[in-house]
């Protein structure tokens, strides 16, 4: 019989004495008629002997194995939890330069492209002709409600005036707390796709209200009560804001390319992505241990088996030589 290849098996004394067993063991079923029946009983014997020297060991290896998995279950667990944090928290965050090197980050105007100067201050300009127009127009339906709060204290009608410019700017900042670029983008076209929109439906309630020459004067236009003309003043204050905020969008874009982003390193991201790592070592570490010692006991299955092949094949051969010798 071949020594199996395995660590726990290097021991040529208990091979040696695992095969006399099993010969002494098959000399006794030598003259069993049942074939069949004397090749089971080798078989089982052959398990039998082998574990008795090698059980301990196969069972030790089984609780190890075990034990390697319940501990795999947390860790695989920590990992894919620091993972989906890892993804959560931005690599670097928003720092201002300061100092010599604070010169070195932006462009200055004078230096700009004359295409992006002239699209830059064309596009403050409109955006402050269009929120002023805005103020004017809240300022002037605030009036002309006639409530004697406002005719008081005009000032009052001033200040809500201004919540539509405001409102205008604030609407381009909401891309500040965006973290995805494509959400940035999606936002941007969002703004410019509502403003194409508005301004459509602006100039069709603009058309139905004012006629040129040939309009004619209803005293229910004058009072304020048709309903498209509170609609042409609802839908143009709406146009006034959006369009406003896209102006300065497109402003701030240009500006942008000559003032690139200056970040640092995130340090939460930093000891998440520490973590993981450190976690992923230990994982890696206990899950190599868990399949070495697999595959340790793949081979001692294996032996096994080879062992108990090894005593049948001893068995067919000294029952065979019995045959041949017995007289007819």
């Amino acid at each position: 019989m071949h020594k199996p290849d395995s660590p726990y098996k290097t021991d040529e004394a208990i091979w040696t004495q695992l095969h006399a067993w099993m010969t002494n063991f098959i000399r006794m079923l030598l003259n069993q008629p049942d074939l069949k029946d004397a090749r089971k009983t080798v078989e089982e014997q052959a398990r039998l002997v082998w574990g008795k020297f090698f059980g301990l060991e196969m069972e030790r290896l089984q609780l190890e194995i075990a034990a390697l998995e319940e501990r795999l279950i947390p860790s695989d667990a920590k990992i894919a939890a620091l993972t989906q944090k890892l993804k959560s928290i931005k690599p670097c965050v928003s720092s201002v330069q300061l100092g010599e090197d604070a010169g070195h980050q932006c462009i200055p105007f004078s230096h700009w492209r004359s295409k992006d100067k002239a699209v830059v201050l064309l596009t403050l300009f409109s955006a402050f002709v269009v929120l002023t127009m805005g103020a004017v127009n809240v300022y002037s339906n605030i009036m002309g409600s006639g409530n004697g709060v406002f005719i008081e204290r005009p000032l009052l009608a001033v200040i809500i005036s201004g919540l539509l410019p405001a409102g205008s700017v604030a609407m381009k900042f909401v891309t500040d707390i965006m973290e995805s670029n494509r959400a940035k983008a999606f936002y941007a076209k969002t703004i410019h796709g509502l403003s194409i929109l508005v301004l459509l439906s602006w100039t069709v309630l603009f058309a139905l209200n004012f006629h040129g020459l040939s309009s004619q004067v209803t005293f229910d236009d004058l009072e304020g009560s048709n309903t498209t003309s509170i609609t042409l003043t609802g839908v143009q204050l709406l146009a006034e804001m959006l369009v406003g905020a896209v102006l300065f969008q497109v402003a701030a874009d240009v500006y942008g390319k000559y003032t690139p982003n200056t970040c640092r390193p995130n340090p939460e991201h930093i000891e998440t992505e520490s973590a993981l790592k450190k976690e992923t070592i230990f994982n890696d570490g206990l899950r190599n241990e868990r399949n070495e010692k697999r595959g340790i006991m793949a081979a001692l299955k294996a032996s096994l088996g080879a062992f108990v092949n090894d005593m049948n094949a001893l068995y067919r051969n000294m029952r065979q030589r019995l045959d041949e010798s017995s007289p007819l």
